[in-house]
């Protein structure tokens, strides 16, 4: 949600915390950060998964199960797909909200189902995807090595040697072959 509604790119520094690292499982509780830089009128973003039970502790937050917590300069508004709360609850109360700015969603299956007959594109869309993807790969990355590391998304480098090697691998001969007319693609 956050991503789609702050318009994000790509990250420009990658970290994460959590259980310790297994060769064999995913974390079972994680915090990663991600820092976006400026672009255009929108500042510079931080955003901070929770996850596995992991909660921010945030004065007033309501205890949802999922949702996200978007911190301002003037407050807080916690939302999820069809919820949302403004903190401090005090702080807001009788402010008159603007009128939607998308349409209401039919849900992502029904949405995702009529595209692919042709019916329209769904408000969620696939768009912006693959960044998306990146962004929350690039989290498990940081965990996995252990460390923070700048991201340079144009040249797929992270400037740590521990976190890049999470990024390539060495393919069994007759692979690489087949894969390198693929590369064009990843530019």
């Amino acid at each position: 949600l956050a991503f789609w509604a702050l318009n994000l790119d790509l990250p420009t520094r990658v970290s994460a915390e959590g259980t310790p690292v297994s060769p064999y499982t995913a974390a079972t509780e994680l915090t990663a950060h991600w820092d976006f830089a400026a672009r255009g009128d929108r500042p510079a973003v931080k955003v901070h998964w929770y996850d596995g039970g992991r909660k921010p502790a945030v004065e007033g937050m309501l205890k949802w199960d999922n949702g996200v917590l978007f911190v301002g300069e003037k407050g807080m508004l916690q939302a999820d797909y069809g919820r949302y709360s403004f903190l401090p609850k005090e702080k807001f109360e009788g402010v008159k909200l603007p009128g939607p700015a998308i349409a209401k969603s039919i849900g992502q299956w029904k949405e995702w189902l009529r595209a692919i007959g042709g019916e329209g594109k769904p408000l969620c869309s696939f768009d912006y995807s693959a960044r998306l993807t990146e962004m929350v790969l690039l989290g498990t990355v940081a965990y996995r090595a252990g460390k923070a590391f700048d991201w340079d998304a144009k040249n797929f480098q992270a400037s740590d040697p521990a976190a890049q090697a999470y990024l390539t691998k060495t393919y069994r001969e007759g692979w690489s072959e087949k894969l390198s007319g693929y590369k064009q693609y990843l530019k």
